[in-house]
């Protein structure tokens, strides 16, 4: 029903081409519909008030350096099909690198009706109630939620919405899975706030603008020796792969009604989980843990689960 009313609408059509922009194709992976259909958010809440301008200027003048530029590209779809990125040769206020919205409220967050619900971090483990309430606070009116919002606008990859209470800083980043991935948004944080902080010798290397590094990936090679697929013969075919469809689409068919509820986990909860996860690694079996590759011996641990909380999760 929804295409019906798209179509008698009319086809959304893309804006013409800027022939200053550079156009970088999409590789293999990041093509993938998947991943171009996925829209991604991140939402932070700071307890303290933020410089709203030097918070924009940072990730803007980040955007500049060599390596980073893909970022504040807009997305075009070629004659062929495939997504392209179109990067303007320099960003002006009609063309900025990233598309940003403010909203500022003179009253704590606590005093905002839909603030009000949002769990406080205190020393208990918390349930926060369904997201979908939050959103009228956490996104502004003309937020995309489809690919054709980059498509058929200028709209940058990145979009960045704060807003500013008196006591609480709120900061929701929007962008396209193709765009970033969990790891890319790590990439992100970890050079925007070097730029914030004035260390911009930190901010890390890119690759990735000018060729592919995926691109050799899973080529035959006749220096490593294949390995054995750990799942081989455990994949689900036959009748379990017809029991597990009727089960998916059992379960979709009771529970239509979908709701997103986040964890709140105090910093002394971490702390123990943590602990607990370096006693009891070195006993599991070797197969388990992913092997340190500079010490064998050593079970290696993520950088976010190895590292200690520095306040309320």
């Amino acid at each position: 029903m929804a295409s019906l009313f798209g179509w008698w609408k009319g086809r959304q059509v893309q804006p013409e081409r800027v022939p200053t922009d550079t156009v970088i194709p999409f590789y293999f992976l990041d093509g993938n519909s998947i991943f171009t259909n996925i829209i991604m958010d991140l939402s932070l809440q700071f307890d303290q008030v933020l410089d709203v301008e030097k918070l924009v200027r940072a990730l803007e003048q980040l955007l500049e350096k060599p390596g980073w530029r893909k970022l504040r590209a807009r997305l075009r779809r070629s004659k062929s099909g495939k997504c392209d990125y179109h990067v303007p040769a320099v960003y002006t206020p009609e063309r900025p690198a990233i598309s940003f919205s403010h909203t500022k409220y003179d009253i704590a967050l606590r005093e905002y009706p839909i603030g009000s619900t949002i769990p406080c971090p205190n020393d208990t483990i918390q349930v926060s109630g369904d997201t979908k309430a939050y959103r009228p606070l956490f996104l502004p009116p003309d937020s995309p939620t489809k690919v054709e919002d980059w498509l058929c606008t200028d709209r940058p990859q990145i979009v960045l919405h704060i807003v500013s209470f008196t006591d609480i800083t709120l900061i929701k980043v929007t962008w396209l899975h193709s765009c970033m991935d969990a790891m890319s948004l790590h990439l992100l944080f970890t050079a925007w706030t070097a730029m914030l902080s004035g260390r911009e010798e930190d901010v890390p290397e890119t690759c990735g603008e000018l060729e592919d590094p995926l691109a050799t990936l899973g080529a035959p090679s006749t220096t490593i020796q294949e390995e054995e697929f750990l799942l081989t013969g455990k994949h689900v075919t036959g009748l379990s792969f017809i029991h597990f469809v009727l089960a998916l689409l059992w379960d979709l068919l009771l529970h239509r009604r979908e709701e997103i509820h986040y964890l709140i986990l105090p910093a002394p909860f971490i702390s123990t989980l943590q602990s607990s996860v370096f006693v009891s690694l070195p006993t599991l079996p070797p197969l388990l843990p992913t092997p340190n590759t500079a010490d064998p011996t050593k079970p290696f641990l993520s950088p976010a689960t190895s590292s200690a909380p520095s306040g309320p999760a």
